[in-house]
């Protein structure tokens, strides 16, 4: 059973390099085969039968690149293979490397690179929940196919945003001059660029709003010495006597008013005196009034004749 579980790497690679979708040995390692099919590139374990002489092939190009993360070249010779950072290795049943197998031979040719992607990791996912199911793990395969809807929606997303960017195919004059992968890199960081500009200028001109949203509500808030200022210098400029005018008008307006204020204060002040007055004069009077109305009651506020009262046998009754 595990000389039949197969060990690949994936790579996306350059469009048109493949025959029909048949498997074609590229190159062979001491304990591995590299094998192209339908645009992709893998490696597996050695089979029992003896591979076919090692086809040499031009560097291979990773369609799927981000702006942030360099990848390094790729290249497949007949003895050696060096592995790019970005790629992991892992090991997949023989069932779902059937799947996938059929999965890469299915993939459209002529659609966008990230139709390509989003078809192979529909496959792949699809693949795995089946068996599981007929594993009977179906806790299990709820829960993976819960990721794997979150996932799939995360990367259109991703997609769509321009978050991921897919490099061009090199142009046949990059291909001669064997230099495709650094200007597939280059064009990648371009793009990122680009859209990381873009987003820093929308930052910009939101923050270049909110400035001029605050300077209009501040224009009103200017404090009385600063219009003086103004108006002072507008009218030593233009009308001096003008303004000498206004400002004995205003000395003017700020006594009476400042006579009025204390002329209201004084009658507030009195006003204060004579409710005083009529408080004390009317606590008087209820005093008076009670004592009056109390008087032919001699034992009223005598507590021994309260006390006498209450321990008579007959209580207060």
């Amino acid at each position: 059973m595990a000389d039949r579980r197969k060990t690949i790497d994936l790579s996306l690679a350059q469009a048109g390099q493949h025959e029909g979708g048949r498997a074609k040995v590229v190159g062979v390692t001491k304990e591995s085969e590299i094998i192209e099919m339908n645009g992709f590139v893998m490696k597996r374990r050695k089979t029992s039968v003896a591979p076919p002489p090692p086809v040499p092939v031009g560097p291979q190009t990773n369609y799927l690149r981000t702006p942030y993360e360099p990848q390094e070249t790729k290249c497949l010779s007949a003895g050696t293979s060096q592995r790019t950072p970005n790629v992991e290795e892992f090991e997949l049943p023989p069932e779902l490397y059937e799947r996938l197998s059929q999965a890469l031979h299915d993939l459209p040719e002529n659609a966008a690179p990230v139709e390509r992607l989003l078809a192979l990791c529909g496959s792949v996912c699809d693949a795995k929940l089946d068996i599981l199911r007929k594993a009977g793990d179906k806790e299990d395969a709820f829960v993976l196919e819960t990721v794997f809807k979150s996932f799939l929606e995360s990367l259109n997303s991703a997609a769509e945003s321009g978050s991921i960017q897919f490099a061009v195919p090199p142009s046949s004059t990059a291909l001669e001059l064997g230099d495709e992968d650094l200007r597939v890199d280059l064009e990648a960081r371009k793009a990122g660029l680009r859209n990381r500009l873009a987003l820093l200028k929308k930052e910009e001109q939101e923050w270049h709003d909110l400035l001029a949203k605050v300077e209009d509500l501040d224009i009103g808030e200017v404090s009385p010495e600063a219009e003086d200022e103004d108006v002072a210098a507008v009218g030593d400029k233009y009308a001096p006597e003008e303004l000498a005018a206004l400002r004995a008008l205003n000395r003017d307006v700020h006594r009476k008013i400042t006579m009025q204020v204390d002329g209201v204060c004084i009658l507030v002040g009195n006003i204060e005196d004579l409710i005083d007055r009529a408080n004390a004069t009317a606590q008087e009077v209820h005093v008076q009034h009670h004592k009056k109305r109390f008087e032919n009651f001699p034992h009223v506020d005598s507590p021994k004749f309260l006390l006498r009262k209450i321990m008579a046998p007959e209580g207060l009754s």
